[in-house]
């Protein structure tokens, strides 16, 4: 991706990738004019973050099927299971306004030919299309956006191959019951494929360590059949994306404590919060310093008749790099009764063990895990040491499905069997770059000599770093992680800084190449002012860092510093 920084306005990132996860987004104007909804942006995207964008082949699918079912002026979201169908209808159905609850759910089953057959592991594909008003468009794509269970990229790109096929059907669903769990016979390559990933994700979650060579089934050829010699990993369970894991553990514990409120613990990634306020009886937020909300949460829990479910936190978390103290949380769970789960897509199986201190590990496999930002996917990891091991594999037993899709599946594969190496390569690239913008904040220099621009480094070697250190894998010197974040001394200088920055720039994270995002304009472009209050501030500027030579990386932010210093008056400055 030699050429990324040179990327234009709306074209898809990786370059050339028709299945690429992230957009151009290359001044910090381009951002504000794409979140805030400026007329014309849309269709100078190529595409976008498939949870905020609904990818142009899905669009095309799905206006295809409304042809077919005769259905005008409406909108339609796709997906593969009628179960994630159910549910978005349940969602509009809570939400919308009386006047406009008005769903329609089509089905459409796409036989498959010979080669789309053997691509997609299956005889035929089924769209499941909730159709409702213009209206509700917004509400519509809050669904989509929180829980990521629709069809993929993938999935559309085969339906459109074979839409026309004579035997195509297309049906509605007049009666729509709450579905359940079919039985579900796996196509031999999708058994194959997604033991292969159980066993990595299981070996890296307890050991931080992939699988030695020879103990995985090999893949380079394809084949119908599989290692009938190798255990499955069944404490790993795989979903077509970070927040469909996310999603799908909150869905599993309120099932095992009815009723009891959640904790989100720690400024977390958007959609968390927002699955744990608009599922289920919602959620307490403790949203400041972790070892602030721990003496926050101690105090609620000793003083409260309220019982928990489960506290939801981030190790660290996105965008301040914070992490908990995790031995503490474990004790207050035991104490108090309740589960804890944890995302460590930022801290990575390799860099942090959480696992020794959690009861659920949910992890977006579309980060560093993947590295190409060129498939959707995420996993979650159960404790088999607690308490509740034994109800959460009996609840799953009987509602879980594996609808990762087979290309997919095998993206996935493909792209994750160098993550250990790629995770040591970002942790020193990143360690350097850090340690030089460092030298340049006012969070190291409080009286500096000269102008500077950057106030604080987000980063965990220095971001409660006695905390990180808890769940910290031993080892090695440099290993924290390819995230890090800047706050600048004002939005002028986060806007010098983001523009220079001769990177890819657009959302997403942990990809193979730098990526740079400026966070609350795209995550909480409504809501700055609250985010504001628990230090996310609206000029905070995100950096994945990647795998290029460090003398290319030093050359990119020095040339973005001197851009952002450029901005301060000096004698405000010193």
């Amino acid at each position: 991706m030699s050429s990324v920084s040179s990327v234009q306005l709306g074209v898809e990132i990786p370059y050339g990738d028709p299945h690429a996860l992230s957009v151009s987004l290359p001044t910090w104007q381009d951002n504000v004019a794409w979140v805030s909804g400026n007329e014309g942006m849309f269709n100078l995207m190529s595409t976008g973050y498939p949870r905020f964008f609904v990818h142009r082949m899905i669009l095309q699918l799905a206006d295809i099927i409304l042809q077919k079912t005769n259905v005008t002026g409406r909108l339609s979201h796709l997906f593969p299971t009628a179960y994630a169908a159910h549910e978005e209808v349940a969602y509009l159905k809570r939400y919308a306004p009386t006047h406009a609850a008005d769903f329609d759910v089509k089905v459409a089953i796409v036989p498959l030919d010979d080669a789309s057959r053997t691509l997609a592991g299956r005889e035929s594909l089924e769209v499941y299309a909730v159709t409702f008003p213009l209206s509700l468009k917004k509400l519509g794509k809050s669904f989509w956006q929180h829980v990521g269970v629709g069809i993929t990229s993938r999935y559309a790109e085969i339906c459109l191959a074979n839409i026309n096929h004579p035997d195509a059907r297309f049906d509605s669903l007049t009666h729509f019951p709450y579905p359940i769990k079919p039985v579900v016979v796996l196509h031999p390559e999708v058994v194959l494929v997604t033991q292969t990933l159980q066993a990595r994700i299981a070996s890296l979650a307890f050991s931080g360590k992939s699988p030695e060579a020879g103990h995985e089934p090999n893949l380079l050829a394809r084949t119908n059949g599989h290692d009938k010699n190798k255990p499955v990993d069944s404490d790993v369970f795989l979903y077509p994306s970070g927040m469909s894991s996310i999603w799908h553990a909150h869905q599993l514990i309120m099932a095992l404590k009815p009723g009891l409120k959640f904790v989100s613990f720690g400024f977390p990634y958007t959609d968390t919060i927002k699955v744990l306020e608009k599922w289920g009886p919602g959620c307490i937020f403790y949203g400041q310093h972790p070892d602030d909300n721990l003496l926050e949460l101690e105090a609620f829990l000793k003083t409260t008749q309220t019982r928990i479910a489960a506290l939801f936190c981030e190790c660290p978390s996105n965008p301040l790099l914070q992490s908990p103290n995790l031995p503490i949380l474990r004790e207050l769970a035991d104490k108090y009764d309740f589960l804890i789960v944890i995302d460590d897509t930022i801290g990575t199986f390799v860099n942090v063990n959480v696992l020794q201190y959690v009861d659920i590990v949910t992890t977006s496999l579309s980060k560093l895990f993947s590295g190409r930002a060129n498939v959707l996917g995420g996993s979650m990891v159960l404790n088999p040491d607690f308490k509740y091991y034994s109800a959460l594999k009996s609840l799953l037993a009987s509602s879980y499905r594996n609808d990762f899709f087979l290309p997919d599946l095998i993206q996935m594969e493909e792209n994750s069997r160098d993550f250990e190496t790629r995770v040591h390569a970002v942790d020193t690239n990143t360690q350097a770059v850090c340690h030089y913008l460092r030298t340049h904040s006012l969070s190291h220099n409080p009286s500096p000599s000269c102008p500077l621009a950057i106030k604080n480094v987000f980063y965990p070697e220095w971001i409660t770093r006695e905390n990180y250190d808890l769940s910290r894998r031993p080892g090695h010197t440099n290993n924290f992680g390819h995230l890090f974040s800047l706050t600048f001394v004002s939005l002028e200088a986060s806007q010098a800084f983001y523009d220079a920055l001769q990177c890819a720039k657009g959302p997403s994270l942990g990809t193979n190449f730098t990526l740079c995002c400026p966070y609350t304009l795209l995550a909480h472009w409504w809501e700055r002012e609250w985010a504001a209050e628990f230090g996310v501030e609206e000029g905070i500027v995100k950096v994945s860092v990647g795998m290029e030579s460090v003398d290319v990386l030093t050359k990119w932010f020095e040339d973005a510093v001197r851009a952002a210093e450029s901005t301060v008056d000096t004698d405000i400055a010193v």
